[in-house]
């Protein structure tokens, strides 16, 4: 009497690292084991572990072939082919699932009146060997679910029921928005950082500075920001200055330079934009010396001249400029405005 060789056996489980974590209130379910179905979340990827034992005396070929009403691009599981399993081993491995981001959204955009989203998908796996052909069969489901926080505040009740998770989920995609703007209401009163809408209302309601259509947003931001304290300095030589430095950008790009530090700290002559205090009594005889003070006219007491020395390539209004150094400037001094290139010299 011979004895017949043993017969190739493979046992095959799957196992999934995502769950659904509450239950179908319809009982109308498949017959499947429900603690195997895979939990997804869009953008995402979730793992159903594979395992295959050996519990022959030969080594088996075997492969795995996905099945089912889901898209081929969730699962990028390409191995369609033979695999050489040893007598009494064991291997493990995944089978990768991904949504895209855009799930919900993108079926959203569909004209189908008679549209149906759809949360559930079916899986098959099979396993063949070359040996024996079909040797393993299950299914599993894909569900789909969007990802919920406020359930977690709730009585671990509401979180048994999927109905009750996913109608919990639509209050919180609803109100999450609010949430957000709450945690980041301060970027909307920073002229910085507040919507483009809202620099008119920071202005007017905020700090009451008027704004010119001539601005761009860059210096709306600027200015509504430091409005206080160019009300502060309004009349003096450093308001003047930072107001100027506000509206073009000049000095303000040096990395020394900080518009919440004093102005004298940066050195006059590395300095885009100056002021030169002149106080003169004019040309008087035996007193104003040639080349110096003799300024023909009169005397101007309360003179300035303000230089700006800009780069070729800068672009900004001269006459904007001049109507700031009059309302920033005392009513009873006289300036002059001296414009120069920043490649020349100083007359």
């Amino acid at each position: 009497m011979t004895s017949s060789p043993s017969r190739p056996t493979l046992d095959f489980k799957l196992s999934s690292m995502r769950p659904l974590e509450a239950v179908e209130i319809n009982s109308r379910e498949l017959t499947y084991n429900a603690s195997n179905n895979l939990s997804l979340r869009p953008g995402v990827p979730a793992e159903m572990l594979v395992k295959l034992e050996n519990s022959g005396d030969t080594p088996i070929h075997w492969k795995v072939n996905l099945k089912g009403d889901f898209s081929p691009l969730w699962c990028k599981w390409e191995k369609d082919f033979y695999q050489q399993i040893k007598a009494k081993e064991t291997i493990y491995f995944t089978l990768v699932f991904q949504v895209p981001e855009n799930f919900f959204e993108e079926r959203a955009d569909s004209k189908n009146e008679l549209w149906k989203l759809k949360l559930d998908y079916q899986v098959e796996v099979f396993v063949e060997t070359r040996e024996k052909g079909l040797v393993a069969y299950q299914v599993f489901k894909l569900v789909i679910r969007p990802p919920t926080v406020y359930i977690n505040y709730l009585p671990a009740l509401y979180g048994e029921i999927d109905f009750v998770r996913r109608l919990i989920s639509l209050f919180e995609q609803a109100f999450d928005p609010t949430i957000q703007t709450l945690d980041t209401l301060w970027a909307y009163l920073d002229p910085l950082t507040a919507p483009r809408a809202m620099l008119p209302f920071l202005a007017k309601y905020w700090v009451a500075f008027p704004l010119d259509p001539r601005w761009n947003i860059k210096e709306q931001r600027r200015l509504i920001r430091n409005a206080i304290k160019l009300y502060r300095w309004r009349g003096t030589r450093r308001g003047l200055l930072f107001y100027l430095r506000l509206y073009t950008g000049l000095d303000l790009e040096d990395a020394s330079f900080d518009i919440d530090l004093d102005l004298s700290d940066l050195p006059e002559e590395k300095q885009k934009i100056s002021i030169q205090e002149v106080s003169s009594q004019g040309f008087i005889l035996g007193k104003a010396s040639m080349g110096t003070d003799s300024m023909l006219g009169g005397g101007r007491p309360y003179h300035f001249i303000v230089k700006i020395c800009y780069p070729p390539s800068f672009q900004f209004d001269e006459q904007l400029v001049r109507e700031i150094i009059e309302r920033e400037k005392p009513a009873f001094s006289t300036y002059e405005l001296n414009l120069k290139v920043q490649s020349t010299n100083w007359d």
